[in-house]
């Protein structure tokens, strides 16, 4: 294709872009109207209805909005039942224009090649026909960015192509919903009755795939009505995940999903709790990983007592309860640990998943209070409480791979048991907590081969820090199609005021919108830095543990030295070693596989 072929396309696609811009405008000044319209004085529920009304012409508004931005992501003219028609895909619907939503059954097509095409219909019918002419789009801010176009008897040609930096701004994602490939494609559509895993190496994708499934079952035509908004619950590992996701989610048009961590939800259900006492205890420092364990131990005896009637209950009483399961299990170390415990009023994930477990013993099933507003006889709404056992349609647990059995076996306890829909996420090869699920066995969940999703591809990191990553130890499938990168560099310092040096001048170095991650093998390897380096919404000093599910242009690990790292288990009693040093290696490999393009060891 010459150049001015090229000028010709890049052009007609601009002018249709300015002309669905112009259409989106004149939409959302018609539904800002609607919006605006004053609610009449007629009866009580009509009023309701008409708020009703509002909300959903709220969502529209944004999604307008957001489609001004960038209104499709692909063109496919195609010819079905006689009918020749070009057929735009994007996040949304505008079906005045031809563009339909990327959970349409006929957005599969945008997958294939120029050729006898195929998709199945909502009612199970196959409609077949011809795809003549394929574009591909990377339109941000109605700028086009990326255009490649293929047709029958012509293979796929680039059209135009701007410079434009992938990187994120803090811990977001670029574009996702137009990077997918068929194979995802396939695994986003699957049917939603039973549990579905997805797992792989850090950076193949498995949560972006996640995102997609949840999107795909709340928008899908077979499925839509089935999984609502206050129906479905997404567990995440902490505050940056939940921060990660609710970024992510609004992206693909969902903007009320509850996402939360086990620690939140498990106090809503306890819901006396001071939740500002709160926090998990942290497992980098020596005495944490045999205290978790002995908790661990005392758990699994009293929950697995042949002897029901033996079992303790359920007390509000929350800490004298804990403390007469655990003594018997304790150390006199870990005794004075527990004490200053119950004296600061903390619980951690052991406690509170003991608690939970005592609770549904005693209750059968795990409730919580709900919240309504309804109005009486004179319209004014007054406030009703009920207490509702919890059932969520669907359930996305991420990082799977770090929750104790105990854990998955209470949330799977609230799934609906008719679809049985759940979303496991995570990798076992990554996992950071003691006494973590090892087994689907454990948790009496059976995944077919179909249901299990292993990506192998990686797409995050370079072939240089895969090949050091594999020097280490590791099993890394390193494609071919991947960047060759920078060397790891590997950096020993006399003094800390010399590393500190050092990391302040790679960040310096970084470019505007390049991320950098300072990453401490634990707490204490950070301290000096965070007294010393400035952090902002590009560089951010946190722990490995803390970096899970999160990535970085460029990662400075600090606090590893290879020749001691990891006999860190030898100092472990010999029955915990085991579990010790596996948690380490795992550690360690999330870590390094944060990075994107470069890799730095700083000791």
């Amino acid at each position: 294709m010459d150049q001015k072929t090229k000028d010709t396309f890049i052009s007609n696609a601009r002018r249709n872009i300015a002309k669905i811009q112009e259409f989106l405008v004149d939409e959302q000044k018609k539904v800002q109207q609607l919006i605006n319209t004053k609610t009449s004085g007629a009866k009580v529920e009509d009023k309701w209805t008409e708020e009703y009304v509002k909300a959903l012409n709220r969502d529209r508004l944004v999604q307008l909005q957001k489609m001004h931005d960038s209104p499709y992501f692909s063109k496919c003219n195609s010819t079905f039942e006689g009918v020749t028609k070009d057929y735009y895909f994007g996040k949304f619907s505008l079906t005045e224009e031809s563009i339909y939503s990327w959970v349409a059954p006929v957005a599969s097509i945008r997958f294939d090649v120029p050729g006898p095409i195929s998709y199945p219909l909502p009612n199970g019918k196959i409609r077949s026909g011809k795809l003549h002419e394929k574009d591909e789009y990377q339109i941000v801010d109605g700028k086009i960015l990326f255009y490649s176009t293929e047709s029958e008897g012509s293979p796929r040609q680039l059209v135009h192509q701007e410079y434009f930096s992938t990187k994120k701004s803090g811990f977001l994602l670029p574009e996702i919903v137009s990077k997918m490939e068929k194979a995802q494609d396939t695994i986003i559509r699957a049917h939603y009755n039973n549990p579905f895993v997805v797992s792989g190496p850090a950076g193949s994708g498995k949560t972006t795939l996640a995102l997609h499934r949840i999107a795909y079952l709340m928008q899908a035509p077979a499925s839509t009505d089935i999984y609502k908004n206050s129906s479905i619950a997404v567990f995440v590992q902490d505050q940056r995940s939940k921060d990660y996701f609710s970024h992510l989610l609004p992206e693909l048009g969902i903007t009320t999903v509850s996402i939360m961590t086990f620690t939140e939800w498990a106090l809503a259900i306890l819901d006396d709790m001071d939740t500002s006492a709160v926090n998990s205890f942290s497992s980098n420092l020596l005495p944490d990983l045999l205290y978790e364990q002995e908790k661990i131990l005392a758990m699994r005896s009293v929950l697995s007592a042949a002897d029901e009637s033996k079992k303790p209950k359920f007390s509000k009483n929350y800490f004298a309860g804990l403390e007469k399961i655990y003594k018997p299990f304790f150390s006199a170390e870990n005794a004075a640990v527990f004490a200053k415990q119950k004296k600061e009023n903390v619980l951690d994930r052991i406690d509170l998943t003991l608690l939970l477990a005592l609770y549904r013993l005693s209750h059968k099933k795990l409730s919580i209070t709900k919240r309504t507003f309804v109005p009486d006889d004179d319209g004014a709404l007054v406030e009703k409480r009920k207490s509702e056992s919890l059932e969520y349609m669907l359930m996305v647990v991420d990082e799977f791979q770090n929750y104790l059995p105990e854990q998955l076996t209470i949330l799977k306890d609230c799934i609906n048991q008719e679809h049985k829909s759940v979303i496991y996420v995570g990798d076992i090869a990554q996992q950071i907590n003691p006494g973590a699920i090892r087994d689907w066995n454990e948790i009496g969940e059976f995944i077919p081969s179909d249901r299990h999703v292993i990506l192998n591809k990686v797409y995050r990191n370079t072939k240089k820090i895969l090949n050091f990553i594999g020097t280490l130890g590791y099993s890394v499938n390193i494609p071919d199609s991947i960047k060759e990168g920078t060397e790891v560099v590997n950096k020993k310092f006399a003094s800390v005021k010399e590393k500190i040096a050092f990391i302040q001048e790679l960040i310096a170095k970084r470019s505007e919108r390049e991320s950098i991650g300072i990453l401490g093998i634990d707490t204490e390897s950070l301290t000096e830095l965070r007294n010393s380096i400035e952090t902002n919404e590009f560089v951010h000093i946190i722990t490995a543990r803390e970096s899970q599910g999160l990535e970085f242009d460029t990662v400075c690990l600090v606090g590893f030295d290879k020749d001691t790292y990891f006999d860190g288990y030898k100092q472990f009693p010999e029955q915990f070693q085991a579990e010790k040093q596996k948690i380490d290696r795992d550690l360690l490999y999330i870590a390094l596989t944060r990075a994107i393009s470069g890799l730095y060891l700083v000791d």
